[in-house]
């Protein structure tokens, strides 16, 4: 399929005119053209839609923008897990700009990431397998959050005040120096509080720049956040304490060969430092120190034609870490992958694509993948996709020991396969119905797992797991100035596993995910966003959250008020951690 896709490129390079432009970004695929959109179900953010939601951290983005699952533990973006379709939270990948930002510690720092969030552009959001295009724990999805690049010019400032005495405030600056475009921004989130060690200090400083000539741009990133939080009841029942560090810097070059021929590379550097005190009321009975570096190059070359398109590539990863409790480990990631698509006729299209990844603790992973859509009419689309999924297990699961948990290093990394069909349904302009069903079966899946309520957890390969399941999307725009989305999801999981013992993890997944958003645009100046989450799990509490986004223009200034948890629900997304009930939040923000 590869080899015919190279020879209908060939056939095509002559006429073509020639167009160079920013680069396209389209998470569910290497490609960059029409091949590449409308084989999966995915989800995407804008920069529009984040100014309007009751949020002020990616987590608190997430867990309304699609039906997934966030795990909170600490507010103000301090500490969040996330699961999509079932996984758990060390099976979901998460991007910046295409790179890799997973954590090799554990997944737990997978959202610990410096992007401020007046630096995001866009949000991706890609349920399902993905092994094939990102590699290693692209197992339950795939999350890709898109900057700015150095896009704005002025300065934008925000400030905000509420509960808990809680001060959300922020500034983002633009300028250009010759064809060079700069930008540099500033966050910090801060609360005493919504019960005793829950007070948090985050920060975070971004700088980005680019340069784009008529065939070729570069772009440079820097990210910088410090978190200092509250941690009681995060990963076992102390008063515990919390600072981590992120350093993340990347320089991404993209070149037009000629109208069919792309190029890019991307080199990165990451730094993570975590500080953990188990019991802050006697702080030198248990201390954990990590440092985790990570380096890595990224290439791609694409060759596009009108009925076909070939993506090839290769991806080279350092991974180090430095531990007072996982002692000192390092490891190497290699991959090549190829990815082409082409029409069949005039309503059909298939992509497929191959990865090889190495790594070599743990040997040769092989992921194919193929997916179809087809059009059945003007206003429906079907698709289908079915892929290879693998995870690897992470330095904590392989070698951490504590009081309460103890890893293991002969675990085998997770694989399975991965299935997915629906309909894409037009019924009317601004309107549109999607429909999935998925189903993912899983060999050797990792839990964390005790015999008795007093047993140290310990990490085990469980064995086999199916997880069914379907989404159901209905967003429609009731008029110019009214908006209303729903989003459900039902999850079956069928473990193949003894009665006998106590998963740490696999009952944080509900059953149900119900989440809808209401946009009301009261007159130009006046508008209302209101967000609904709802889960259902036999395992825990339900809980039902309702936010709400009230918004005043006034020239170059915004006024807003945010509630949240309008119901006063009392909840928990992991046991013994408490959430926060009611709380109101006021601010503005003014354009210079």
């Amino acid at each position: 399929i590869l080899f015919i896709s190279l020879i209908l490129i060939a056939v095509e390079l002559k006429g073509q005119k020639l167009y160079y432009g920013e680069p396209v970004t389209i998470t569910a695929s290497r490609l960059q053209s029409s091949f590449a959109d409308g084989y999966r179900e995915t989800y995407i953010i804008t920069e529009e839609q984040i100014k309007s939601m009751p949020v002020n951290s990616i987590a608190e983005i997430l867990s309304v923008a699609a039906p997934l699952n966030i795990r909170t533990r600490g507010t103000g973006g301090s500490q969040s897990d996330i699961s999509i379709r079932g996984s758990s939270f060390e099976q979901v990948v998460i991007l910046v700009d295409g790179i890799r930002m997973n954590n090799p510690q554990t997944g737990h720092h997978n959202l610990d990431i410096p992007v401020s969030v007046s630096d995001i552009k866009s949000i991706e959001i890609l349920p399902g397998h993905a092994s094939s295009i990102y590699g290693a724990d692209a197992y339950g999805g795939v999350i890709n959050i898109i900057t700015k690049s150095g896009s704005l010019t002025g300065t934008n400032f925000f400030v905000d005040f509420g509960s808990f005495n809680s001060v959300n405030t922020g500034i983002k600056t633009g300028f250009s120096t010759g064809h060079v475009r700069h930008s540099f921004s500033y966050q910090k989130n801060s609360s005493h509080g919504h019960t005793y060690d829950t007070d948090y200090n985050n920060q975070f400083l971004n700088y980005t720049s680019s340069v784009t000539s008529n065939k070729s741009r570069i772009a440079l990133f820097a990210g910088l956040s410090g978190k200092n939080f509250g941690a009681a009841n995060f990963y076992a029942p102390f008063p515990s304490r919390e600072k981590t560090s992120s350093l993340f810097s990347k320089i991404e070059f993209t070149r037009v060969i000629n109208p069919q021929i792309n190029l890019s590379a991307q080199a990165y550097a990451r730094k993570h430092n975590d500080h953990f005190v188990l019991d802050q009321s006697r702080p030198e009975w248990y201390v954990n120190d990590h440092k985790t570096y990570v380096y890595g190059l990224n290439f791609q070359i694409n060759f596009k034609g009108r009925k076909s398109e070939l993506a090839l590539g290769s991806a080279l990863i350092y991974e180090r870490l430095v531990s007072s409790s996982l002692n000192n480990h390092s490891q190497i990631r290699s991959s090549v992958f190829a990815e082409s698509g082409f029409k069949l006729g005039y309503m059909t299209s298939v992509n497929t694509g191959i990865r090889f990844d190495f790594q070599d603790l743990l040997g040769l992973e092989t992921n194919p993948t193929i997916s179809i859509k087809h059009s059945i009419s003007k206003s429906i689309d079907f698709r289908a996709s079915s892929g290879r999924i693998f995870r690897t297990p992470t330095f904590t699961e392989l070698y951490y020991s504590s009081p309460v948990n103890r890893g293991d290093a002969n675990l085998e990394p997770e694989t399975g396969w991965s299935f997915e069909t629906g309909f894409d349904i037009y019924p009317a302009e601004g309107s549109k119905i999607l429909f999935t069903f998925f189903t993912r079966k899983e060999q050797n899946r990792i839990d964390w797992i005790r015999y008795k309520d007093n047993d140290v957890w310990n990490a085990v390969n469980k064995g086999a797991a199916r997880v069914n399941g379907f989404s159901l999307i209905l967003d429609n725009r009731i008029s110019d100035k009214t908006k209303l989305k729903l989003m459900y999801q039902r999850l079956f999981r069928k473990d193949i596993k003894a009665s006998d013992y106590i998963s740490k993890y696999d009952i944080t997944v509900p059953d149900h995910n119900i989440t809808a958003s209401f946009n009301r645009e009261f007159s130009e100046k006046f508008f209302n966003t209101t967000t609904i989450h709802m889960n259902i799990n036999p395992e825990l509490d339900n809980y039902l959250l309702v936010d709400s986004k009230f918004t005043v223009k006034i020239k170059k200034q915004n006024l807003y008020i945010i509630f949240k948890n309008l119901l006063n629900e009392k909840y928990q997304m992991i046991p013994g951690v408490i959430m926060p009930q009611r709380s109101i939040y006021a601010g503005f923000s003014y354009s210079l």
